[in-house]
């Protein structure tokens, strides 16, 4: 998948009393930025301004195309008079871009799905939103949104809103099998029960670990880095449950609580917090990691760096031992493991031989989605789900 991104805050230019332009520095990115878009041909980008529930679509720029072997483009936005006069006034002003033609858009969890389980299906280009800070402040936002739609039931729509840095950080930026993984499970818990997804033996066996834990459900996040994987399944998830993401400060840090903070209510009680892995793996964790077992502990994207998966293993082996002391010696108690990579490179797969060598089985075979990629060859992304006994 590739993703529009700001390389630099908006910059704001009002050559004349009411008249506001928006000055943007964007570019199209795999999720790790290592590859620019290169499609056959050019692709249209389109330009909108919402101001409250109303959105507004701009005039076409001569920069909002995107063409083979571009790098970056820096489009000029006339904002209409009611963006102007809201901005003006302090209300939030949103500028969104996303491509013209629909069917390349990651506008939904649904279309990201079709993508990654249609052979034929073309790659798509996740939109971006960004807040225009008041009049005031000249430096534009600080974030920039994915939001991704998703279908609760056949009527009924839900908004998914995670805020990424703006910038070239690959920290603080939500990864393809983050936002895959959420698909999917939005697709176990609320999809047709005729969906491919649904039926997959590892997705029924994810959705019996979350309805068979009882009125306690408890989930640990590893990684969460903006917590997309933490916030999406906070949301499809129907039952109460306490849901706490973990990283080190410099990968999440202020953008995940800022994310937190502006999450939907939901069943699920959503909280943060610090676990260094290197820590981690003596058995030495935080207050709120000790304090409860827990049935699903999940990753993703977090299998890319060879040399920390040691640390990671090591981390889920002592929390495995620290489920076991909390619930009475251990008796009946399996830890499960929700795994989401994108595999990258060969040395990834030093993980499996990490976690048969700790004494983690696999629960149910891989679920592998293929994801299609505008100009390039196809990846994939893989769903394992693990278990260890005490």
């Amino acid at each position: 998948m590739h993703y529009l991104r700001l390389l630099r805050r908006p910059r704001h230019v009002a050559p004349s009393p009411g008249i506001l332009h928006v000055e943007l520095v964007v570019t199209i990115t795999t999720d790790l930025g290592d590859s620019f878009l290169c499609p056959s041909d050019a692709i249209s980008l389109r330009a909108s301004v919402e101001v409250g529930s109303a959105a507004y679509a701009l005039s076409p720029s001569p920069q909002l195309q995107w063409a083979p072997g571009q790098r970056v483009v820096k489009p000029r936005l006339a904002l209409p008079p009611v963006a102007v006069s809201a901005w003006a006034l302090g209300q939030v002003v949103r500028v969104c871009i996303k491509t013209a033609n629909d069917a390349l858009s990651a506008k939904s969890l649904d279309s990201i799905l079709e993508s990654a389980t249609d052979p034929n299906a073309s790659g798509l280009v996740m939109p971006l939103c960004v807040v225009l800070q008041g009049k005031g402040d000249a430096s534009g936002g600080e974030y920039t949104t994915r939001r991704l739609r998703w279908r609760r039931h056949a009527d009924a729509w839900t908004c998914l809103d995670i805020d990424e840095e703006i910038g070239e950080s690959i920290a603080r930026h939500v990864w393809d099998a983050g936002v895959v993984a959420v698909a999917a499970l939005a697709a176990g818990a609320h999809g047709s029960l005729q969906s491919t997804t649904a039926q997959h033996p590892l997705m029924q066996s994810v959705m019996q670990v979350l309805d068979g834990a009882g009125p306690g459900l408890n989930i640990l996040e590893l990684g969460c880095g903006v917590g997309i994987l933490g916030l999406g399944l906070g949301a499809i998830i129907s039952r109460p449950c306490t849901l706490l993401m973990t990283d080190v400060d410099q990968a999440a840090g202020a953008c995940t609580r800022s994310n937190l903070v502006r999450a939907e209510p939901s069943a699920a009680k959503l909280s943060y917090e610090m676990l260094d892995w290197e820590v981690a793996r003596r058995g030495q964790f935080g207050p709120q990691v000790r304090h409860r077992p827990w049935h699903l502990i999940m990753l993703s994207d977090c299998t890319y760096n060879a040399d920390a998966l040691p640390a990671l293993v090591g981390t889920l082996t002592a929390l495995s031992a620290a489920n076991s002391r909390q619930t009475h010696g251990g008796h009946g108690f399996i830890t499960r493991v929700l795994v989401a990579m994108k595999p990258r490179h060969a040395s990834e797969r030093a993980f499996f031989h990490l976690m048969a060598a700790q004494g983690w089985k696999a629960l149910a075979e891989t679920l592998v989605f293929q994801l299609p990629e505008i100009g390039r060859e196809s990846g994939s992304v893989e769903m394992h789900l693990f278990e260890k006994e005490p």
